[in-house]
């Protein structure tokens, strides 16, 4: 089995169980809940939760190139705190599925990504209903209800990343710590204001079901406020990309190099069957990633023999220097992560930190691999171009040594599919992805990339 085909197999054990999950919570709170004690006015309310929530998957706020609100939490959290059990695990998972089937070929949605989101929030609902009923002995009423309201909270904020990271981390391979870090640095500002928002909206429709409408103000505040941080986003990234545009240009051989390895860094999370936030967030990486170079020498740079040990300490400097730039900036700071270690190497003798295996950024193993390949095949003052085969089979001798293997797998097999001339990939590795000897070995010289 390849690799693909392990990531395929794990993706639809997720989405089975959690499929499965959602659908048993959703069958034992309807043979729980007594029905005759049901309000009219709370089916109402379903209905208005559900569209909300519908509303929040289509038409989500794009913060940047790295992140995306979702207020999709708001709308279940309102229906956990505020409605029967069959009727809160309702409109998780109904709002759910319809949005993303309405999404699904704007998205790539597959079914079992659908059914993994789905099954995650009945069960995130389920868990939040059960702590909506839980009696704290010895205390007022209102407090109790603030109590549990924001135990609601921290349910929805704790499963939500757990869930999340242990499927990424049984899907993809990573350390599960690793990927709850990053989920948790990524997210727990954002979940954390609407559900703030929710926690403060349940208790004034406690006082009067009027008070609902009112929550459109702080909504649409959240909305244009998000918005026009994008669009300060999106500038300073435009700039960001002009300077490593500038950078490229500096030198006539690397010129459009950025471009090529962000784009290479694209198809290898697309074959990995990587998508959302993380994705774009590489990609950025990818984009900015030379950006230090800025900081350079052109006489160390464009220098056409092999540089000095004090010269390649110099130019070793530049994953440092490019991320001390990127970090000033807030929105990009898990990216100047990625891009001060894309020259790190599997085996622990990479640079600037002397990282190894799982300890280097994903996203700097991925832009690693897409770096090297597109500096192999490309003319610099010191070389001539490797061929497409020879920087394949390079790739494939230094797999567990210089570059993560699952990667190099990924990449191999995307590049095979998109080669048709023999001259650029062996019919055995079109085949099987399997590492073969090819003819003309080439041996990597010194890189300054």
């Amino acid at each position: 089995m390849n690799q693909q085909s392990g990531i395929v197999l794990r993706e639809r054990i997720i989405a089975t169980l959690l499929g499965l999950a959602g659908s048993s919570t959703l069958v034992f709170s309807i043979t729980e809940t007594s029905w005759n004690i049901v309000e009219p006015v709370q089916f109402l309310l379903a209905v208005v939760f559900a569209a909300g929530g519908i509303l929040a998957e289509k038409y989500p706020i794009h913060l940047g190139r790295g992140t995306k609100v979702s207020m999709m939490s708001l709308p279940i959290y309102l229906g956990v705190a505020l409605l029967p059990a069959p009727l809160a695990i309702g409109v998780a998972g109904v709002s759910l599925l319809i949005s993303n089937l309405w999404m699904r070929t704007e998205q790539g949605l597959l079914p079992r990504d659908i059914a993994t989101a789905v099954g995650q929030w009945m069960v995130i609902a389920f868990l939040g209903h059960q702590i909506n009923h839980l009696a704290i002995p010895g205390l007022d009423l209102s407090l109790t209800r603030f109590i549990l309201l924001a135990a609601i909270a921290l349910t929805f904020l704790v499963t939500d990343f757990t869930i999340f990271s242990l499927s990424n981390s049984f899907v993809l391979g990573e350390p599960f710590l690793q990927t709850l870090k990053t989920t948790l640095h990524e997210g727990i500002v954002i979940e954390g204001i609407q559900l703030l928002i929710a926690i403060l909206g349940t208790m004034a429709i406690d006082e009067s079901i009027w008070t609902l409408p009112l929550l459109v103000i702080p909504i649409t505040t959240i909305h244009f406020t998000f918005k026009n941080l994008k669009e300060v986003r999106y500038e300073t990234l435009n700039l960001l990309e002009d300077m490593a545009d500038t950078v490229d240009l500096r030198d006539i051989y690397t010129g459009g190099h950025s471009k090529r390895v962000a784009d290479l860094a694209h198809q290898i999370l697309l074959e990995l069957k990587v998508y959302g936030q993380e994705t774009v967030l590489i990609e950025t990486a990818a984009r900015l990633h030379d950006i230090g170079k800025i900081g350079i020498s052109g006489d160390i740079l464009m220098k056409p023999g092999k540089l000095t040990p004090e010269e390649m300490s110099i130019m070793q400097t530049h994953p440092g220097k490019g991320a001390n730039l990127i970090a000033k900036y807030k929105d990009f700071s898990r990216g100047a992560l990625m891009i001060r270690h894309h020259h790190e190497r599997w085996d622990g003798q990479g640079y600037p930190a002397r990282l190894k295996g799982y300890e280097i950024p994903f996203g700097s193993r991925v832009i690693a691999v897409a770096d090297s390949f597109d500096a192999m095949i490309s003319d610099r003052p010191y070389r001539k171009a490797l061929s497409p085969k020879q920087a394949l089979q390079i790739l494939l001798d230094g797999q567990n040594k210089q570059w993560d293997a699952n990667i190099v797998t990924a990449f191999i097999e995307l590049m095979a599919r998109q080669m048709t001339d023999d001259s650029y990939a062996p019919a055995t590795i079109i085949k099987t992805g399997i590492p073969q000897a090819l003819p003309q070995k080439a041996i990597l010289p010194q890189t300054q990339n």
